[in-house]
């Protein structure tokens, strides 16, 4: 399965019609500067968790990885038959993930 590029994804978003400008201008500067967010995720000092559905078609997969590899104290829960959603998709799998985080 390939994955689009950050590009094509924004594309996408802006020819929904009740795409907010806010997110537009979010997801534009997400595209112009990933080594201001990578600074901020670094900066990150919680334990996080970060859920990931290995059928995403809006973000590749492997952008979980790397997200998760700038953070400090990150776990990265992928799910192989989910996609951009994954709490949405599968609330039970989810759930079985994020309790035990929530518990440590």
């Amino acid at each position: 399965m390939t994955h689009p590029s950050l590009a094509e994804m924004i594309s996408r978003l802006q020819k929904l019609p009740a795409m907010p400008a806010v997110a537009m201008e979010l997801l534009s500067s997400l595209a112009d500067d990933k080594t201001e967010i990578d600074a901020l995720a670094r900066r990150i000092t919680q334990p996080t968790l970060v859920l990931w559905g290995e059928r995403d078609q809006m973000i590749s997969p492997d952008l979980g990885a790397q997200f998760c590899d700038d953070i400090p104290r990150c776990k990265l829960v992928t799910f192989p038959k989910l996609g951009h959603l994954p709490q949405e998709e599968d609330p039970d799998s989810t759930l079985k993930a994020l309790e035990p985080f929530l518990a440590s």
